[in-house]
């Protein structure tokens, strides 16, 4: 709540497809973990591009990078 991803749609119980080239339809949890660990590579990216589905729908949305 209050995010921007919020802003634009997304959801609790949307279900993440993709982030940017990232497919994460087939991922397993130690998939999941290693892109996590790797910063998902998107160090000098500005924006991220964000898949989600809601009742059989997808939906894609683009978000600024949060810098934590």
């Amino acid at each position: 709540e209050g995010s921007e991803a919020a802003a634009k749609g997304l959801q609790v119980g949307d279900i993440i497809l993709q982030l940017n080239e990232i497919d994460m339809r087939d991922m397993t949890k130690v998939d999941h973990c290693q892109v996590y660990l790797s910063s998902y590579g998107w160090e000098d990216e500005e924006t991220i591009q964000l898949t989600f589905q809601r009742s059989g729908e997808e939906r894609t949305i683009t978000i600024e990078k949060v810098a934590y």
